[in-house]
């Protein structure tokens, strides 16, 4: 069985090129939205680049070496030339703690990041996304292709921890978009899944490339989901308990923050 990190080895580099992209993209998301589901689906297309989560400090670790890179600019530079698909397009996926990591030790780096479009991919349902967020700490199981490291069990303060560090990132995203004001687009998990193809288009459009570039597919294994009747539980289990505390507080106003996030989509 393949293993998400067997991605980022040579023999998935595309032909290299010299210079910077021609056109980028990020997906700008956190963590359990389905990004390394999306990230997947583009990179098969061939003409949208190889949207990994490069930035992730194990990623950089082990794909530094062979790239001869040293610091995050010489790296990036490595990408551009080995991670651009043939027309010319580089992505990749970042999280909010990769972002501030990187601007705190290089900030000479962060203009290489410069997009030309901005992806923000979010979940709407925040529990199913924060349940599946503790199962996959737990578990080490960050996608379908990986063992589970033992059965999970519920915890429903570890769920609550993962819903706030949730709502947390998004507001920091929300806060950056305003900020910077580059062209960007949002897209839902729930609307991706069945129509990854069409997602594929609306990026496509949004970055003024053709409906479909000269670019052969890549043959990459999907990605199945992980959500069973074990996450279902959980998070039925999860809402009827913080329901039954905003009931005990009387639905007070400091907590309709809260009971909002746990409000099925």
């Amino acid at each position: 069985m393949p293993d998400l990190h067997d991605l980022y080895d040579a023999a998935h580099d595309f032909p290299r090129r010299d210079g910077a992209p021609r056109l980028s993209y990020v997906i700008a998301s956190t963590p359990r939205s389905g990004s390394t589901h999306l990230a997947a689906c583009l990179w098969r297309a061939g003409d949208l680049g190889a949207p990994l989560e490069y930035l992730n400090p194990l990623h950089i670790e082990q794909m530094s070496p062979r790239l001869g890179a040293a610091g995050r600019p010489d790296y990036w530079r490595a990408l551009w030339a080995l991670r651009t698909s043939p027309n010319g397009v580089f992505g990749h996926k970042l999280f909010q703690p990769y972002y501030v990591m990187a601007a705190r030790e290089e900030p000479g780096f962060m203009p290489m990041l410069a997009a030309d479009l901005t992806v923000h991919l979010y979940r709407r349902d925040k529990v199913a996304q924060a349940v599946s967020l503790a199962r996959a700490q737990q578990t080490q199981a960050w996608a379908s292709w990986g063992q589970e490291n033992g059965p999970p069990g519920y915890d429903r303060d570890l769920i609550g921890r993962c819903l706030t560090s949730i709502a947390r990132q998004e507001q920091w995203w929300a806060t950056v978009f305003a900020l910077v004001g580059a062209p960007s687009i949002s897209i839902a998990y729930e609307d991706c899944v069945g129509r990854e193809d069409e997602v594929a288009g609306q990026i496509r459009a949004a970055l003024g490339l053709p409906e479909r570039a000269d670019c052969p597919p890549v043959r990459i294994q999907p990605l199945a989901r992980q959500a069973d009747q074990t996450s279902a539980e959980w998070i039925e289990r999860f809402r009827a308990e913080v329901n039954q505390r905003l009931d005990a507080a009387g639905r007070r106003r400091d907590l309709s923050a809260l009971a909002r996030a746990i409000a099925p989509p």
